[in-house]
């Protein structure tokens, strides 16, 4: 078994209470029904597990991630697409434990005020922070270790010596730095009349996506998505709709998402693509089951991305903008270059269409169930069919 351990913290709230005179103190508690271990301390909480490597997934990470380079930080891109599932699963027991130990002191009374937890990372240099994984070797995996930096720089030989290798976290929805071109920034100035209030979906939104993709915590995402959608589609119909629809939504309890969406689709003027409905019926189901039968059940990536995607171009389409017809679907890459970046059965949803880079092509913007993302041109993929674009029932 392969010692794996993850560091997250509450930014700096959480410390132990120290008597003047006392040391560092460490608490550590066994979870022995799950392999882990959970320590706390001033420098925030450890989990650690153990997991079941073949001898080739270990081989396969250490190759991908040992190098005889100072410094050197492994981040996703530096794994091989045969190692992606692998490391995907020790990241997966190990946030199961993180969340574990998150809710432990949360429900302590001190702990409700906590900031969400944060994976800690491990900074290249002032601006590149990785999060990481800490794998402690055994004595069998040093021993492999060794064969490999048996020819690196002294110094970077030196760096192994305490037996520990770090592993790279997914990129769990990570999006691409935003560049604003000239014309953008003037219409983001001319959307600054100070006349306007301001309705509280775009900061819903940012506050769902927040805790989607840096804080892990996808019930909480859920919940305040599903609020933003429900919040901007009323604000749709309240500002086009007719009086029938303002009564509505004073008057009675509120409706599905679904028909929110179809009564926004039918009498508003907003180019609101029509097959969003089914695919935000889900949403509710999932929101439902969060709000009211809060029982831990796990949502797929390409799933919560797919709402993501929608959500988007909901709140793109209310600012008067076209969008892709490609938004929400499963798409897979294709051509010569995809198996060096991906495994055969790969796939992404679709996020948006946007420029590539600095230039005027424009590309497909996928997210892929690595939780990496890519530009697509449209040769380099295809659309799966339609039976492949549903997911389970939520239940």
């Amino acid at each position: 078994m392969s010692e794996i351990s993850l560091n997250i913290r509450h930014a700096s709230q959480l410390w132990t209470m120290h008597e003047r005179g006392e040391g560092l103190k460490v608490y550590t508690h066994d979870l022995t029904e799950m392999g882990a271990q959970v320590k706390f301390y001033d420098f925030g909480i450890t989990v650690t597990c153990e997991i079941d490597l073949s001898e080739r997934e270990q081989d396969s990470l250490l190759n991908c991630l040992v190098k005889d380079q100072i410094p050197y930080i492994p981040h996703w891109q530096a794994l091989t697409p045969d190692i992606h599932r692998t490391v995907q699963i020790i990241e997966s027991k190990l946030m199961d434990v993180a969340r574990l130990a998150d809710h432990g002191f949360r429900k302590v009374p001190k702990g409700i005020r906590l900031p969400p937890a944060k994976v800690t990372k491990t900074y290249l240099n002032q601006s590149q922070g990785f999060p990481i994984m800490n794998w402690k070797l055994s004595d069998n995996e040093k021993e492999r270790l060794s064969e490999i930096i048996s020819g690196f720089s002294l110094e970077a030989q030196k760096k192994y010596e305490n037996g520990i290798v770090q592993i790279p976290l997914s990129i769990s929805f990570g999006q691409k730095q935003i560049f604003m071109d000239d014309a953008e920034v003037e219409a983001a100035f001319q959307n600054m009349n100070t006349g306007d209030s301001i309705p509280p979906f775009w900061t819903l939104y940012g506050l769902a996506w927040e805790n989607f993709s840096q804080n892990r915590s996808h019930d909480a995402a859920i919940l305040i998505l599903a609020t933003s959608l429900e919040t901007a589609l009323k604000w749709c119909l309240m500002s086009q709709g007719d009086d029938i629809s303002n009564f509505l939504i004073d008057n009675i309890p509120s409706p599905p998402l679904r028909k929110l969406y179809e009564c926004a689709c039918q009498y508003t003027a907003f180019d609101f693509p029509e097959h969003f409905s089914g695919w935000l019926h889900q949403l509710s189901t999932a929101r439902n089951f969060v709000a009211h039968k809060p029982k831990g059940f796990k949502i797929d990536m390409l799933l919560l991305g797919r709402w993501f995607a929608i959500g988007e171009a909901i709140l793109k389409a209310i600012s008067g903008k076209d969008n892709e017809p490609l938004v929400g679907y499963l798409v897979k890459p294709i051509g010569e270059r995809a198996s060096e970046q991906f495994t055969d059965d790969a796939c992404g949803v679709v996020l948006r269409r946007e420029a590539f880079r600095n230039t005027e092509e424009e590309k497909l913007h996928v997210l892929m169930d690595t939780g990496e993302t890519y530009y697509f041109s449209d040769s380099s993929f295809e659309t799966l069919p339609d039976k492949k674009q549903k997911f389970p029932d939520i239940k």
